[in-house]
């Protein structure tokens, strides 16, 4: 078999084949005989991929060898690792230019036939980014000082004047709590790089959820604070741990919300508490990565960033047609935004259905992109993005203090108040924000009236 940069199968088959004499059954795959070799040269890399596509046979094992003839080494054995029920190996850390044989046969050798295979080599090293993001969202903040002046002190005031009093605002994000969602359509401006991102999952692996990620800090969703998620290697991210490590199934014949999100020949699956953006069958087991990190972002805030970077659509007359997409969490204000890099539709699988939204634990509530609901027309887009914002009552509240800091009288809970101060003040607006946890963020922002008072002459001349 000839390694190439992207998979075009070769068709084979395994009619008539016998099991091979004097080499033990490889452990996995339901071996019985039947199958069929192949030789690959290690590319300088070290490293290849096996996969293999149906045809009459639908369900197969495949394992390499290292050595020679007659002395060989078992290194890999798979069984379902492919596309539906085929095989696939991830052949790693080989010496270049030596050979690896590639034994394949049909499960339980019950319905031997045609099949195709295919060699690749996967992408050279990429450039991690540097950690650090860009957004244009603001961190849950305050910004104090004269009324229209954008934290700018008002004028002085003179106390000789009529006018003796000054109108101060507060400017601050507003959020709301996480009961309820709106969405919008927002700028394309992701925040981070799609490739490389620091922690890979579902490596060349199809339909399955990642183990539980541990997020670095507590989101809030639809009213429950999550520490820790999964990821879906079609595009999805569930908050429900029981997940981790199972299948995701790939059928998505649904709109949200509902108690089933996907399905695999006659099995349903529910995501529970989850995020689609883009959730459909997509193929990492063929190419691309999905992965995750933690970034700070320029206003000093943090996110957690999950990508799917050039993932092919499933099915074999799909798998040139490629998906990048993100999800970005923000902490603190709980804000999701999905960022579509490309998104084509392979309309001879799964109808070309593909959903962006959110729903809640029980699927009775769910927010989703205009025209981007499982069961909408088929669509295909580049550069898009959309931003789902939490819009229940406000966990917002702001105080007025006079003096520096909070340890003087309260004068005001409104955004703007009126002050007549008869000599210089400092006065403090408070910000704070109640956090689903129990936890709360305070935010001071403090701004000077200054009073220009009587002058008198004390004989000196300048």
């Amino acid at each position: 078999l000839t390694v190439n940069s992207t998979c075009t199968f070769a068709s084979y088959s395994n009619l008539g084949a016998n099991a091979s004499i004097g080499i033990p059954a490889p452990g996995c795959g339901s071996y019985l005989g039947g199958d069929v070799w192949f030789s690959v040269v290690v590319p300088p890399t070290g490293n290849f991929i096996v996969d293999t596509q149906a045809g009459v046979i639908t369900d197969s094992g495949m394992a390499a060898y290292s050595g020679t003839c007659g002395a060989l080494t078992l290194i890999a054995c798979d069984d379902d690792g492919g596309n539906g029920l085929m095989s696939s190996l991830n052949i790693t850390g080989q010496t270049p230019g030596s050979t690896i044989y590639i034994r394949f046969w049909e499960f339980s050798n019950d319905n031997n036939g045609s099949f195709g295979i295919c060699v690749t080599e996967p992408a050279g090293p990429c450039t991690p980014g540097p950690g650090t993001g860009i957004s244009a969202l603001a961190c849950p903040s305050v910004l104090s000082g004269g009324l229209g002046l954008n934290g700018a002190d008002p004028l002085p005031i003179d106390c000789n004047s009529t006018a003796v009093c000054v109108d101060l605002e507060a400017s601050y994000l507003q959020l709301g709590d996480t009961s309820s969602y709106t969405v919008e359509s927002i700028t394309y401006a992701p925040p981070y790089q799609f490739n490389c991102l620091q922690n890979p999952v579902s490596v060349n692996d199809d339909d399955v959820w990642s183990p539980v990620v541990n997020l670095p800090f507590d989101f809030c969703f639809y009213g429950n604070s999550y520490s820790s998620c999964v990821i879906g290697s079609n595009g999805v991210i569930s908050f429900d741990n029981t997940l981790a490590n199972s299948d995701s199934g790939f059928e998505t014949n649904y709109n949200l919300p509902s108690l089933i999100n996907a399905e695999f020949f006659g099995t349903n699956y529910f995501y529970g508490p989850s995020i689609h953006g883009v959730h459909h069958d997509i193929d990492p087991s063929i190419s691309g990565d999905v992965a995750w990190e933690l970034i700070t972002l320029s206003t000093g805030c943090r996110a957690l960033v999950a990508s799917w970077n050039d993932i092919p659509m499933f099915s074999a007359t799909c798998n040139s047609i490629l998906y990048t997409g993100m999800i970005v969490l923000y902490e603190d204000t709980n804000i999701i935004e999905v960022y579509i890099k490309e998104k084509n539709v392979c309309s001879t699988w799964n109808g070309g259905n593909a959903t962006v939204g959110i729903q809640n634990a029980t699927a009775t509530q769910a927010v989703v992109a205009p025209g981007r609901n499982g069961l909408d027309a088929d669509w295909t887009v580049t550069n898009e993005a959309w931003r789902f914002v939490p819009a229940g009552p406000s966990i917002t509240s702001i105080q007025w203090f006079e003096g520096s800091g909070t340890t003087g009288p309260m004068i005001g809970n409104t955004d703007t108040i009126n002050v007549c101060p008869t000599a210089t003040t400092i006065y403090t607006a408070q910000v704070t924000y109640a956090l689903c946890n129990g936890n709360t963020i305070v935010e001071n922002d403090e701004t000077t009236v200054t009073v220009i008072g009587d002058k008198t002459w004390n004989g000196s001349v300048d």
